[in-house]
This record gives C-alpha cells, structure tokens and sequence, in this order.
C-alpha cells in the first residue's frame, strides 16, 4: 500500500466525515448519502490492509495517539473524545490520532 495514497485520501474521509456531523436532521438522504461514501471509503482503505487506531475508552498510547487536550475523567490516560481518527498499515503507522485525554480531578 502506498502510505501516499493513503494520506491523500484520508483528508476526503475526514472532510466527509464533518460534513456528515454538521448536516441537518432534515436532510436525511444527504446524511444517508454521505454515511455510505465514508462506509465505501473504508472498506476501500481496509481492503488495502488499512486499519482505525482504536479510539474512545482505550488506554492513550502517545505511540498512536495525539492528544489535544484534557478532560477530566474516572481514570486517567484514557481517550475520552476522538477528534480526528488514526490510520495504521499493519505495524506502521500512517496518521495518529487526534485525541482529548482523561485525568482524574485532583483533591
């Protein structure tokens, strides 16, 4: 797979993934729509052996998550919201995740 290509198509996923977010509840063929380009979009990119770094309730992992920004939480050091979801080819990672992060309240 070509880490390249990959890249360059992960930025249409994201944009279709906000404009989906953002759509009204009005315009349920346009939501409907767009769910099933990003689901065409995805099975695409795992075809190639292109898989999501795990996301909310996982344990932070600097190694595969980008954090920015905190939040407070039960526990701390787990992924509380995915702003921006990470991509890995096998081992190698390709985009890491754009993450908020938990931390417990201090006494």
């Amino acid at each position: 797979v070509g880490r390249v290509f990959v890249r360059a198509v992960l930025p249409a996923l994201d944009d279709l993934e906000r404009a989906l977010t953002h759509a009204d509840d009005d315009s349920e063929n346009l939501r409907d729509g767009l769910q099933r380009v990003i689901e065409g979009f995805e099975r695409a990119i795992a075809s190639l052996g292109v898989s999501e770094v795990p996301g909310e309730g996982e344990p932070f992992d600097p190694s595969v998550h980008e954090a920015v920004g905190l939040l407070e939480g039960e526990d701390d050091d787990r992924v509380a919201v995915v702003y921006q979801r990470g991509w890995r080819h096998g081992d190698q990672l390709i985009r890491p995740a754009r993450v908020l992060v938990t931390r417990k309240k201090q006494d």
